[in-house]
């Protein structure tokens, strides 16, 4: 045994640095690992099988689905008439929005809407909530439009003119 503190060993399950990687295996700041939209081997293979047998298995879930096979009719109709995610929606009394004093009419065409059955109440609160982020964004350019008239505004002449 030798004398004074010995060296700490290093731990045998650290990896050799790389530009990704820091010594303990980590991924390096800056660096996540994987490329955005790269996929990996085995969801990469197994798209590659499926799309070489797809017309075989549709063929497969058509036949069972005819045969009375529930899911396999589901999953058909599934992939045929897709449930609808997202629809247009038309109203046409909508005033349009110029300025903040259009939002209540906006707001009363939307409640009214909902209120007779023509919107959803979920579609009735989105179109709300576009309203909302229209207000909003009137009102930030009507701030910046006072607050650039301020900068220009030249207060000394002002104070002068006051003054006298």
């Amino acid at each position: 045994m030798a004398d004074g503190p010995r060296e700490p060993e290093e731990p045998r399950n650290l990896r050799p640095v790389s530009d990704l990687r820091d010594r303990r295996g980590r991924f390096a700041k800056g660096s996540g690992g994987r490329p955005p939209g790269t996929r990996n081997r085995l969801r990469r293979t197994v798209n590659a099988l499926l799309e070489a047998s797809a017309p075989e298995l549709v063929q497969r879930v058509l036949e069972l689905a005819r045969q009375g096979d529930v899911q396999a009719l589901k999953l058909a109709l599934d992939r045929i008439v897709p449930v609808p995610r997202d629809a247009p929606v038309a109203l046409p009394s909508m005033p349009a929005i110029r300025s903040a004093a259009d939002l209540p009419v906006a707001f009363g065409v939307v409640l009214q809407a909902v209120a007779d059955g023509s919107l959803t109440p979920t579609e009735g609160e989105r179109i709300a909530s576009l309203l909302g982020s229209a207000g909003r964004m009137l009102e930030l350019a009507d701030i910046e439009a006072r607050v650039r008239k301020l900068e220009t505004t030249d207060f000394a002449s002002l104070a002068k003119r006051a003054r006298e």
